[in-house]
């Protein structure tokens, strides 16, 4: 565990989101990008503190991510918990999300990630959880001006999103192409599509094939084919870059605002997202 304070003790105004300080994967120093993971970090500004979580991903209550959320969860004074991979736009402590992330039966170490189990734990202690992504459809609405099509958003969610399913352990047929309608349909939820039809596997198998120049394999799917890498020739990291950082603007200003009506917020985010970000966190409550 690692643990960094920041004590900013000037009189506290309204904090502003400071967009200008956000940096990208690609501009940090390397002994930025080689920073130990899961880590603390603690903002301090006139009687309001945020508490930073950056965790790895991980499905098991035993591992020293999911120790660090028990830990800040057990203080009684935190009002508020923001959680990554959950749409801001359901509100707050959404029982629908509540309802489908308990481990199945038989499988107690098989949580969906540390952020369903930080919203879990903030749930079961009383304290309100929120999560901290824009919707798809904002998605859409910011990246299309810049010359991300829905088409693309789609198709790289299918990409994307088979990595969390290895990382829960969830067996995904390389061989079967039935994956591959699943993954499209579950892709297009949330987007505004005006030809959901013309959205085939053999679109998406040509469009990977253009974008990455190399056909589509599940088995080689890898993290750094889709980390936000804007200086890639792979389309799918650009595009995980113009994501990454519209998500860190998103969670920037929910972060200010979440402060306005309370005092102390723990925010659960991968350790990516704080790297990215602790520039302008620092700006935020030390500037």
């Amino acid at each position: 565990m690692v643990l960094c304070v920041s004590c900013g003790r000037r009189d506290a105004g309204n904090l502003r989101a400071a967009h200008q300080f956000i940096d990208d994967w690609e501009s940090l120093p390397s002994a930025v990008r080689g920073s130990q993971l899961p880590r603390i970090e603690r903002f301090r500004k006139g009687g309001k503190e945020l508490v930073f979580l950056a965790t790895t991903h991980e499905s098991n209550p035993t591992s020293e991510t999911f120790g660090m959320i028990r830990e800040e969860l057990s203080r009684k004074d935190l009002e508020l918990v923001i959680v990554e991979g959950v749409p801001t736009q359901l509100g707050l402590s959404n029982s629908l999300y509540l309802s489908q992330i308990l481990p199945k039966p038989g499988k107690p170490h098989a949580w969906p990630g540390e952020n369903a189990y930080a919203a879990w734990i903030a749930h079961q202690r009383g304290i309100p959880f929120l999560g901290g992504e824009p919707t798809r459809r904002e998605m859409q609405q910011a990246l299309v001006p810049v010359g991300i099509t829905a088409r693309d958003l789609i198709y790289f969610f299918v990409v994307s999103n088979i990595l969390p399913l290895r990382r829960a352990g969830l067996a995904v047929n390389t061989s079967s192409d039935q994956y591959l309608v699943r993954a499209l349909a579950d892709s297009r939820r949330g987007f505004h599509v005006a030809d959901p039809a013309a959205l085939s596997e053999e679109d998406f198998r040509k469009w990977y094939q253009e974008g990455n120049g190399k056909p589509f394999s599940l088995d080689a799917i890898t993290l750094q084919e889709c980390a936000p890498l804007g200086r890639s020739s792979l389309k799918t990291n650009q595009i995980s870059y113009r994501w990454e950082q519209f998500r860190n603007r998103h969670l920037l200003d929910l972060i200010a605002r979440s402060f306005q009506q309370r005092r102390r917020v723990l925010v659960v985010f991968g350790g990516g997202h704080f790297l990215e970000l602790q520039r302008a966190l620092h700006q935020m409550f030390d500037g």
